[in-house]
């Protein structure tokens, strides 16, 4: 299977490159810098795009059989450090 993944420089988009390579699928990484992903396989190609571009996109989906897509935010969520609670107001 031809699998493209998005985002594959990141943390989870590198598990799943390495996970799809294990099970012997043909992968597409698509990352802004795939220098980062410091991965190498035969079953492997990068693309170099930022997944905002239509046309890279496009270009990248070519012959693929299925999309996971891995962004994300390198921030992790915190919680708001001032809620306003419902009893505040008015």
């Amino acid at each position: 299977m031809n699998i493209l993944i998005v985002g594959a420089a990141g943390a989870t988009g590198g598990h799943l490159v390495r996970q799809a390579n294990a099970a012997g699928h043909r992968v597409t990484a698509l990352a802004r810098d795939p220098a980062r992903m410091k991965l190498a396989a035969p079953n492997l190609v990068t693309f170099a795009a930022d997944a905002g571009d239509g046309e890279a996109l496009r270009a990248a989906l070519t012959g693929q059989d299925a999309v996971v897509c891995a962004l994300g935010n390198p921030t992790p969520l915190r919680r708001n450090p001032s809620p306003q609670s419902p009893a505040s107001s008015g």
